[in-house]
């Protein structure tokens, strides 16, 4: 599946307010020397990281398939 720009800006909006689990993790960096902390915000099977817990646009999203989410 694929979204263009301004589909994925509305799901990130709407992320910020209905999100299903949110908080920091370490995400490796895109040469893969370096990890970063980020804030994530799962909604629905979308993964959203933002620079930190104050930022309105993601940097990223990740969808995922065929996963499952359990406390």
């Amino acid at each position: 599946m694929r979204f263009n720009e301004i589909q994925l800006l509305h799901l990130a909006e709407k992320a910020l307010h209905d999100s299903c689990k949110r908080g920091y993790l370490f995400k490796r960096t895109s040469d893969n020397n370096k990890w970063q902390l980020r804030w994530f915000v799962l909604y629905q099977n979308l993964l959203f990281y933002y620079e930190n817990d104050q930022s309105t646009r993601p940097s990223g999203a990740i969808f995922l398939r065929a996963v499952t989410a359990r406390d």
